[in-house]
């Protein structure tokens, strides 16, 4: 005999079956909380065991070793603050040093550029420049804007030139 299957009866197997699935999930789960709750239990258990027998050791010290302790701890902090202290006033003194190389070196360089600057802006005086090279350029021919372009003057000089040597402009 075949019995006909029921869409409501496949269902509900299928909801009963998905129902201890997620039971038996749930169990597992549960027991993985456990174990794990019971190591941070044992964990919390140690952790007292191992300050009350620091407290214990702490309270069987005599006074005059904490006092000891002390003393040797503020000497070992005097004794590196004492060498940091040295270490920080080198490092001032070498940047004293290097700050002062490094003025007189730039005073040097300000020096050099003021005297090359002096030499390139000096402007030559009238008696400075060559009367007869001024001579000889005007008998050649040239304007005074030549002159004074050829030798680097102005032309007033030249023309101050010019006229002490009762010369005049051929052009």
């Amino acid at each position: 005999m075949n019995l006909p299957i029921n869409d409501e009866l496949i269902l509900i197997i299928l909801g009963s079956l998905v129902v201890v699935f997620f039971l038996i999930y749930m169990i597992y789960k549960d027991s993985v909380t456990t174990r794990k709750l019971k190591d941070y239990e044992f964990a919390i258990e140690e952790l007292n065991r191992q300050i009350y027998l620091v407290e214990k050791t702490q309270k069987s010290m005599p006074k005059k070793e904490e006092i000891d302790i002390e003393a040797e701890i503020q000497r070992i902090l005097a004794k590196e603050l004492k060498g940091l202290g040295e270490t920080l006033i080198d490092s001032i003194n070498e940047i004293k040093n290097a700050q002062m190389s490094l003025k007189s070196n730039l005073e040097a360089r300000m020096d050099r550029i003021e005297e090359r600057t002096k030499e390139y802006l000096s402007v030559p005086s009238p008696s400075a420049l060559d009367e007869n090279k001024v001579r000889s350029l005007h008998k050649a021919g040239y304007s005074k804007e030549e002159i004074a372009r050829e030798l680097h003057a102005n032309v007033s000089e030249v023309s101050f030139i010019l006229n002490i040597l009762n010369l005049t402009e051929g052009r």
